[in-house]
Parts: structure tokens; sequence; C-alpha cells
């Protein structure tokens, strides 16, 4: 994980031909950006257009693409839906850059607040830290936030001012630029803040960003306003359960905890918490919250700042689902299955149920302080003994998820997995360069449903083509429809 930020090279677009190609060459193009599209999984065959009556074709739906990738509920998408004490505390954002965690949230109207705890990464002459957006390292899933203010503290005290920087994983439905070895989507490159009147920072809609202050500031809150985040769902709480988990123990990158991991291995040999869950009957969503771990054995930024871990849903103990590291909501139905486990396969496969809830990885549990030992080696049987037996709490929470905004679109979903390439994506925009982009160019995209602005009838639900997603403008995914 590249902490630092990078700055992405842009190839500039090819010239547009001047001249049309003959009738023929323009066929066998055709048949070309048809065949690269269908071997890559990109263009999926579309229903029939829509309706024509008296003989006049229906209005083209507006450009979207065919599948988009799952996301979770964010954070911004729950306050005021879901009661205050399931969200207080959750991890809502974790990444190489630090941790962010809810603290409290109000809802009124269409403008949502929300109070946070920001952990943050000194690196160098800088800190780095985030908003609310989760961006997706590897196969882990993104969330999207819109835009927002932001007004930063340390101690109490304002220091919003001293912010330089900022890089975005841009909003949007945007498929991946990159399979799960790697982010699947590209930051921009770094970009000067901007400021409102009154001077709080101005954030674009992202899947994540990333902001630099100078100096070491490792601990941070933050004030989030979000002014146009209208209810787009309703959320009933349906029960819960929780259950004790315990460090893990077995194989895997522990960092800079790896002395930790062989003494606490040859002392209990391998140990990794697993749950049966019980989601009810009417049940689609779900929120997992558990507490950060005391020590961060990644490779850069101070051990001693608090850390997430990846936990996983199951069928089984053995099917595993993809990495998740923060709290947002999932569907129960709607998850597919964790890379390393997938042969390389270029989409992952979806899971058919979960049952199993694998507990967080964490090498240090909560109420452990960091010790040299635990880098150097030698940690004495007392405090691997604490390790051992230290209990955590996992809460997982149901809720029946209804969307209740129109104007969304409904995309088929796929996971790409670390094989995936984007490279049919890139030969089909060159190929698509003039005269193909002409003024009467039509497309119709599968499985749209779109309501109208201010106030149109939600579409019923329709299985066909699902696994999908529901989908706003800025590419969250604020509902799920299970297949057929």
């Amino acid at each position: 994980m590249n902490l630092l930020p990078k700055l992405r090279k842009r190839e500039e677009a090819s010239s547009a031909l001047e001249n049309p190609l003959p009738s023929s060459r323009l066929r066998a193009r055709l048949f070309l950006i048809l065949l690269i599209l269908m071997l890559a999984g990109v263009l999926s065959w579309p229903p029939l257009p829509l309706r024509a009556q008296d003989g006049i074709d229906a209005p083209a739906a507006p450009a979207s693409p065919g599948w988009l990738e799952p996301k979770g509920l964010n954070i911004v998408d729950m306050v005021g839906l879901a009661p205050e004490d399931h969200l207080r505390d959750a991890i809502v954002v974790f990444s190489g850059e630090g941790l962010v965690q809810y603290v409290s949230g109000s809802r009124q109207g269409s403008q949502v607040t929300i109070d946070a705890r920001i952990y943050a990464k000194p690196l160098g002459n800088d800190t780095y830290f985030n908003c609310l957006g989760q961006w997706a390292y590897r196969d882990q899933w993104p969330s999207v936030t819109p835009a927002s203010t932001m007004r930063v503290y340390e101690n109490g005290t304002e220091i919003t001012s001293q912010v330089r920087f900022v890089q975005y994983y841009p909003a949007g439905q945007r498929q991946p630029e990159n399979g799960a070895s790697t982010s699947r989507y590209n930051r921009t490159p770094v970009e000067p803040v901007t400021f409102t009147g009154d001077g709080a920072l101005d954030l674009a809609p992202n899947m994540g960003c990333v902001l630099a202050i100078q100096g070491s500031h490792p601990e941070l809150t933050a004030t989030f306003v979000i002014p146009n985040a209208p209810a787009s769902v309703r959320m009933v709480s349906l029960g819960q359960e929780s259950f004790q988990f315990h460090s893990y123990i077995g194989p895997g990158d522990a960092g800079r905890v790896n002395a930790l991991r062989g003494q606490m291995s040859s002392r209990y040999g391998d140990r990794h918490d697993k749950f049966t869950i019980n989601p009810p009957a009417d049940a689609d969503y779900m929120l997992v919250t558990f507490p950060p771990t005391p020590v961060s054995p990644y490779p850069t930024g101070p051990v001693t700042g608090p850390s997430s871990g990846t936990y996983r849903l199951a069928q089984g103990t053995n099917i595993l689902s993809v990495d998740h590291v923060n709290s947002m909501g999932m569907p129960i139905r709607g998850q597919w299955r964790d890379a390393d486990q997938s042969g390389g396969a270029s989409y992952l496969p979806q899971i058919e149920s979960v049952d199993t809830i694998a507990s967080p990885e964490y090498f240090v549990p909560t109420g452990v302080a960091y010790d040299p030992c635990m880098s150097d080696g030698g940690c004495p049987d007392s405090l691997l003994d604490r390790i051992y037996n230290s209990e955590m709490t996992l809460t997982v929470r149901y809720y029946q998820v209804e969307r209740i905004a129109d104007g969304l679109d409904r995309v088929p979903l796929r996971q790409v997995g670390a094989s995936w390439s984007n490279l049919a994506r890139e030969v089909l925009a060159r190929l698509m360069e003039p005269p193909w982009t002409t003024a009467d160019h039509r497309s119709f995209i599968p499985l749209i449903a779109n309501g109208s602005e201010g106030g149109g009838t939600i579409p019923p639900e329709d299985t066909e083509g699902c696994p999908c997603g529901w989908f706003d403008a800025n590419g969250a995914m604020l509902d799920f429809t299970p297949g057929s």
C-alpha cells in the first residue's frame, strides 16, 4: 500500500479521423468492437428498446455503464435513518492514511452533519488523513459520499486553514481502472484545497479522499456538513447479534508485529474466530461494527496508531467473501468471493448465500498497548497470555432497506478480480472516435429504470438480469436487487 501521493500521467486523446471510412470498413470496425466487448465481458445484450407508441420510438435513456461494482451504504446514507447507537464509534473509513471513526450525526431535511474522530498518519514532513468516502483497495468495497464541507480540529482548536492539498478517488458511475491486485480506481493528481466563504474545506463527491497537513497531527476531529443529502432509503431495524472475538493467530503478513505473530502461533497454534449469523427473514442489509485495534502493523506511520483489520462474510467456514475493513450497510445476499479464492478470475463469483462472519484479523486486541517486543521478539508469556485471553465485541445489525428516491439507475453488478483488465475499454474508446460519435447516435442501456425528477413513481422490483444495484449520479449504490 503506497501512502505517498502520486501524480498520474494522462495520455492525450488521439486526433479524430477527418473523413468517414468506407462502409465496408465501417462494418468491419463495428464487428471488431462488438467482438472485443463480448470477449471482455463489457457488453451485455440489452433488453428490447424502450416501448414505441404509434410507431414513434421512446427517447433513449441517458448513457450509463453496462455494469458497475457493488458498493456499501455510506455513513451519510444512514445518519438519521438507522438508530444513532447503531452507528456510534463505527469505523467508517480505513486506509493506508489512517482511520475515521463516527462520533455523532444528525439529519435536518436534506442536510446531514457528522462529527468524527480522525486517526491520521504522520509521514515525513506531513500528516495524511481521510474524509468520509471509502476507497477500493484490492478486493475491498468502496462507498461514496456526496459533496461536503469539512472543518478540522486538534485538541479543540480549528486548524482547517492549514490543510495543504487533497487527492480524490472520484465519485460517479465509473467502472474500475485496475484489477483487484491494487487500488481498483485511480486517484486524481494532487490538487490545492478550496475553501468556502466561511473557511471550511470544500470537498467534491468521492469514493475516498486523502488530505495533507504539514507537521505531525496523529489525532484530529472533524465536522462534516453534507448540504444536499436527502434521504434516499428507508431503514427498518430488525434486530442484532453480538459475538465475543479474540485476536487472530495464523498465516498472513503481520507487518511490524510479525515477531508477535510468530510467538503467538508457536505458543497457541492457529486461531480465527468465526460465528454463525441468523438474519431475520425480512432483513436484506446488515451493518457490522467493532472497535479499532490499538496497534497499526502496516509499514508506515506510527505503529501505535489505531487501525482496522479484515473481516469477511462466509458460506460455511471456507467460502469467504472479499475483504471488508469498515462499517457500511451491505446487502446480505450480495456478496462476492475473495479474490485469493477465485483462481485469478477476471470477475469474482457471487456467493450464493452467507451464514457466517469471520472476525477481524487483529493481531493485538483492544486494551493491550503496543510493546516494542511485538516488533523485536521476546514478549513475556504474561503478555502473550493477556493477548490470547482478551475479548472484543463484534455486533451485526440487520435492516430492511427500501429505496425511496426516484431517478436511480438499476445496473447489473460485477466485481473484478486480480486478472481483470480495462484494455478492451481503452481499445473501445479509441475505436469509438469520430465518425462514430454522430449527432443522431442513440444507445440503449441494459436494465436502467429512471424515475422522474422531483417525485416520480419508484420502479417495481424486477430481478431480470440481476444481481443489480440502484445507483445515483454519484455512483452511490443505495439498494440491491438479487438475481432470480
